[in-house]
């Protein structure tokens, strides 16, 4: 009984240190590709790891693409951002040649962007920006929206969204379902403040599918970094340690 009580009483200060260690706040991260009905090119899928966001592609024309362009759009739902609604939007980024080894995706396939491993490196979405576009919308919850702007025949046609964006390139109803998703947004839009670059923890925590595509996860803010996951790992691809802004 004696050995039992001097053992509960060592254990406590323990115990109670543990439970006031704080949790750091987090940001979610949800990106969705709405489906585009009249583009020949539509994204299928949506995969991340810690170079970048990547795009399954299917061609539903009956010409071969060889280049395309991808755009986006950044919102702060309402309840999660100090400007809910505002919009941040991101010119077509191309996933051509200058990033992507030989894209070419025949009629009716589908194909995986995967930006190279040397040369000049231009990925889409990588994780510095996602979170830089949080410190920029001072929100806890980013939402993004991407979608095709640009294709490049190989028959030397192209197509362009028309309208331009964010006009054909959102659905509102989309981000209107991420409102409210932030109980606690104020202790993250302060610690984003302070943010200067992203580092990767290992996991594997990519949550991504469902109709329209879409992908989830998110990054714990710790002193001067966003830690993020690394997602999925991809066959001979360049592993990115740490990323500053």
């Amino acid at each position: 009984m004696y050995r039992l009580g001097v053992f509960a009483f060592l254990l406590a200060p323990f115990v109670v240190a543990a439970s006031q260690k704080s949790v750091p706040p987090v940001i979610n991260i949800s990106i969705y590709a709405p489906v585009q009905k009249d583009a020949p090119l539509h994204i299928v899928n949506l995969h991340y790891d810690a170079f970048s966001v990547q795009f399954v592609l299917s061609n539903i024309s009956d010409k071969s693409v060889v280049n395309a362009k991808i755009g986006s759009v950044f919102v702060a739902p309402d309840g999660c951002g100090a400007d809910p609604n505002r919009l941040l939007v991101l010119g077509g980024v191309g996933i051509g040649a200058d990033n992507v080894d030989e894209l070419r995706i025949s009629p009716h396939e589908s194909a995986v962007t995967f930006p190279r491993d040397h040369g000049d490196i231009s990925p889409v979405l990588p994780p510095s920006i996602l979170v830089r576009n949080a410190q920029r919308l001072a929100t806890a919850y980013v939402h993004v929206q991407v979608g095709v702007v640009e294709v490049d025949f190989a028959d030397g046609t192209k197509w362009k969204l028309q309208g331009g964006m964010p006009k054909t390139l959102f659905d509102p109803s989309l981000a209107n379902a991420d409102d409210g998703k932030c109980p606690d947004a104020s202790a993250a839009i302060e610690s984003l403040r302070v943010i200067d670059g992203v580092k990767f923890d290992g996991r594997d925590d990519e949550d991504s599918g469902g109709d329209p595509p879409h992908l989830h996860f998110s990054c714990s803010l710790e002193d001067s970094k966003a830690i993020c996951p690394r997602g999925a790992d991809r066959p001979n691809r360049a592993r990115l340690v740490e990323s500053h802004f």
